[in-house]
């Protein structure tokens, strides 16, 4: 479940399994609008999780294969990692984000990677799903 207060514009998120881009909220109703125009109920929405290739497309370069360490233009580092059940199932999946080589936080989601990169560069993430 996304929270309103969570999305910025220009934030990607999907809407029946497809990735559509943020251009307008309303927290006052909880509703979104899309580059197709439409305003729609904020539940009709979901997460893009994070993967190592949406990384990548967004600009973050390997610097360690084998470790999955990415960075993205010298100002943001971080491990993607995936953890497992005894089982040998997927458990989690995140991008951890580093500091001073002292773990910063766990991001999970594509919307919430944009808000971070924002608020260290004032940039926007430039990616193209």
């Amino acid at each position: 479940m996304i929270k309103s207060t969570e999305l910025m514009i220009g934030n990607w998120v999907y809407e029946d399994g497809k990735p559509e881009r943020v251009i307008m909220v309303d927290g006052e109703v909880d509703v979104i609008q899309c580059e197709n125009g439409i305003n729609t109920p904020l539940s009709d929405f979901e997460p893009i999780p994070l993967t190592e290739q949406i990384l990548l497309k967004a600009g973050f370069v390997l610097n360690v294969e084998g470790n999955s360490v990415y960075s993205l233009n010298k100002k943001i580092y971080g491990i993607f990692k995936t953890e497992y059940n005894k089982d040998g199932s997927v458990s989690d999946t995140y991008f951890e984000i580093y500091n001073e080589g002292c773990p910063l936080l766990k991001i999970r989601t594509l919307h919430h990677l944009q808000n971070y990169v924002h608020a260290i560069t004032q940039a926007e993430l430039t990616i193209n799903l």
